[in-house]
């Protein structure tokens, strides 16, 4: 998909399989899921084919393995990088951000939440929550 376009186009990347990405919502006239992928071979691979303007990785099962996989994808790609997580925001937005994701939000948000944190990661700012935004804010002034 065109990066001009109006629809912005994201690549859905797992560590591992789990496939809940088919149980999100998304609006397809704002939203376009490019092609899914399993592991970072995968996920480099149809980052070239897709050229997408987001990779979502989905925080599922290994957090290691999640963390490296949005390590391996900022390292090989310029397009931001946004990690839905299963988990909980306040023990691994920042650890996923320092692996070099551009944003974080929860699974369970709210489609025009999820909406709106593709769209900030797309226009190359940092999406948090507002509850995510705290801690890490709290933890940067506490070694401040």
């Amino acid at each position: 998909m065109e990066k001009g376009n109006l629809s912005i186009a994201v690549l859905m990347a797992e560590a591992q399989e789990n496939r809940c990405v088919s149980t999100l919502s998304l609006d397809p006239k704002t939203i376009t899921v490019v092609g899914e992928a399993i592991g970072l071979a995968a996920s480099k691979r149809l980052l070239r084919l897709a050229d997408p303007n987001v990779a979502m990785v989905v925080m599922n099962g290994s957090i290691a393995g999640c963390l490296r996989l949005v390590s391996g994808l900022t390292r090989a790609c310029d397009v931001p990088v946004l990690v839905l997580s299963l988990r909980d925001e306040r023990l691994y937005a920042e650890r996923a951000l320092c692996a070099g994701a551009r944003g974080f939000v929860m699974a369970d948000a709210l489609p025009q939440v999820l909406m709106a944190a593709i769209r900030t990661v797309s226009q190359g700012d940092v999406y948090l929550s507002s509850e995510a935004q705290a801690k890490v804010l709290e933890r940067f002034c506490d070694v401040a």
